[in-house]
């Protein structure tokens, strides 16, 4: 049978938020009163699920990130050596400053919270939560500038994220997460989707969790981050439909894309990376028509 619109109504419904939002003030004091940090310009700001108000009753941990504003740094490496950055050679490279910016966290949240609820992670330090903080997983991170053409300084292009190094494969991790989030927000207004796109990430990430549930789906194959960038390249008339129609309408025109070559053109929510590919930032399109299949068959199986 279909899944009834009271059951997509309450998948629709964003999840709890005080929580997040004491979660994120306290390690927000932690950091901006420790002396371990003091003098060091950076900022604090939420990103995943909490930020972009997508999350469900589901989600838990709260993602945060510290990011270092000092230096802006960028992939001019990669263009023709007379439009290389100045930072390349001048004062420490990106390397040393990450690091030590990542020690004087981790000595700050320690300092504040105590040796006990500090893990150090391969990408990010994470903050045990009690009964009133959640788990947080602070990225630590150097602003970063991706250009995506620069023939001169009056003629470029770029997107300004964060990156970090990933200690198990001592790799940069680059990412926008103000960009995911403002292109979200945008496509969420009413002359675009009715305010629509948001509840409608929040009802299939909770069809998600069903599926997961019954044994259908396994927990890796279908991160939050990547159904909400594959519905970011739904067209925004889809979200302007009742709930019924809209779930039906859209794992329809996603079924179409997928099997053919138009999904490679895919992008992230942040319109700096195309969705699937062989990165870690990236997503296995044979995972995203599993999900989408499985949506589709959650629709007619349900009970």
């Amino acid at each position: 049978m279909p899944i009834p619109d009271s059951q997509l109504l309450r998948w629709s419904n964003q999840g709890a938020t005080q929580q997040s939002q004491n979660t994120y003030a306290s390690i927000r004091y932690a950091l901006s009163s420790s002396f371990h940090v003091s003098g060091k310009p950076f900022d604090i700001y939420l990103q995943g699920s909490y930020a972009n108000a997508t999350n469900i009753r589901a989600d838990s941990d709260v993602d945060i990130v510290a990011e270092l504003t000092s230096s802006e740094w960028n992939n001019l490496h990669a263009f023709p050596a007379y439009q290389r950055s100045s930072q390349e050679s001048s004062g420490k490279s990106a390397e040393e400053t990450w690091r030590e910016f990542r020690e004087s966290v981790i000595s700050a949240l320690t300092a504040h919270y105590g040796a006990g609820v500090i893990e150090a992670k391969n990408r990010c330090v994470r903050v045990r939560g009690n009964n009133s903080r959640l788990q947080a997983d602070v990225v630590v991170c150097l602003t970063y500038r991706h250009y995506t053409r620069y023939h001169s300084a009056y003629d470029k292009k770029s997107g300004l994220g964060i990156t970090f190094i990933d200690l198990e494969t001592n790799r940069w991790i680059d990412n926008f997460p103000k960009l995911h989030r403002d292109n979200g927000s945008a496509k969420n207004q009413y002359t675009r989707t009715r305010e629509n796109y948001k509840p409608t990430i929040r009802m299939f990430k909770n069809a998600r969790n069903r599926l997961i549930d019954r044994g259908q789906l396994s927990q890796s194959t279908a991160p939050s981050y990547f159904v909400e960038s594959l519905l970011y390249n739904v067209p925004d008339p889809q979200f302007q439909a009742t709930r019924q129609a809209r779930y039906q309408g859209i794992l329809s025109w996603l079924d179409q894309k997928l099997a053919t070559n138009a999904a490679q053109t895919f992008e992230c929510q942040n319109e700096q990376d195309t969705l699937f590919g062989t990165q870690t930032t990236q997503w296995n399109p044979d995972d995203a028509r599993m999900l989408v299949r499985g949506l589709q068959n959650l629709w007619q199986t349900y009970r």
